[in-house]
């Protein structure tokens, strides 16, 4: 898959060097970091079931904003660490209406809305004179989820189906290198994100089954 994905944060402030981890939270420095960032992706997924068989190369595309606030904790002099919560949105769309599967199993349209507080931490830390590493770890709780499946508009005919899946986490980190100049900054981040979702509730006899996601990628971008 492919696809871009941008973050906006304000700082109300800097934050004072602490020296213990009780001075973090016990000063006059608190939430001061807010971040609003989107994602956009799309491309192709394989599906693969015990049930049903396996499905390749199918149409997907997926969007994702999130907002978030943190504290940033500067440590060891040129260290910022920055532990950070909020609220996030995941939508996934991917449609295999008249692909068939393996088994011989008619494939159809699903969409998935999922809702989920992100719960993280970045460091930031330079080297050298104009480079800076950057770690990020993520657990994703999930809150609220609506699996939507198109059987109406597919071959196999029947009603549009919509299951409530709202048990599952995720997880998500990176690690980012960063070049400074005077202008812009420019940086390049591996990535890896999983999801572990349960069963859904049962819906005209129908039920969405617990799925596990795994993402992994490459970031370039620029920072101003």
């Amino acid at each position: 898959m492919y696809g871009v994905s941008s973050a906006l944060t304000y700082r109300t402030r800097e934050n004072e060097h602490v020296s213990s981890l009780k001075e973090a939270f016990s000063g006059a420095d608190h939430i001061n970091m807010f971040r609003l960032d989107a994602m956009y992706g799309q491309g192709e997924v394989d599906y693969e079931s015990n049930s049903t068989g396996t499905v390749e190369n199918i149409p997907d595309f997926m969007g994702e904003i999130r907002l978030v606030a943190g504290e940033d904790i500067p440590v060891f002099r040129d260290t910022l660490i920055t532990p950070y919560g909020g609220i996030g949105f995941r939508y996934l769309n991917d449609d295999s209406n008249g692909m068939q599967s393996s088994t011989g199993a008619s494939g159809y349209k699903r969409e998935n809305f999922l809702w989920y507080l992100p719960l993280g931490i970045d460091v930031q830390k330079p080297f050298k004179s104009d480079w800076q590493l950057g770690l990020n770890a993520e657990y994703d709780l999930m809150i609220d989820g609506t699996q939507i499946s198109h059987l109406d508009a597919a071959e196999i005919g029947g009603d549009e189906i919509t299951n409530d899946q709202n048990r599952g986490s995720g997880l998500r980190g990176s690690f980012r290198i960063t070049k400074m100049t005077d202008q812009i900054d420019l940086f390049v981040e591996p990535f890896v994100r999983y999801w572990r979702i349960a069963d859904s509730e049962v819906q005209s006899g129908w039920i969405e089954p617990k799925n596990n996601t795994h993402e992994y990628g490459l970031k370039l971008g620029i920072r101003y």
